[in-house]
């Protein structure tokens, strides 16, 4: 039962991270579009 808490806590760091990369990517192009 812990072991599974502890994997869907660092699942979430982990997707939190991905999505942070994706969003930072999305603007990084927007922000080059916009120039």
């Amino acid at each position: 039962m812990w072991e599974g808490k502890d994997m869907g806590k660092n699942h979430g760091k982990k997707w939190a991270m991905e999505l942070r990369k994706r969003i930072e990517k999305e603007e990084g192009n927007l922000g080059k579009a916009a120039d």
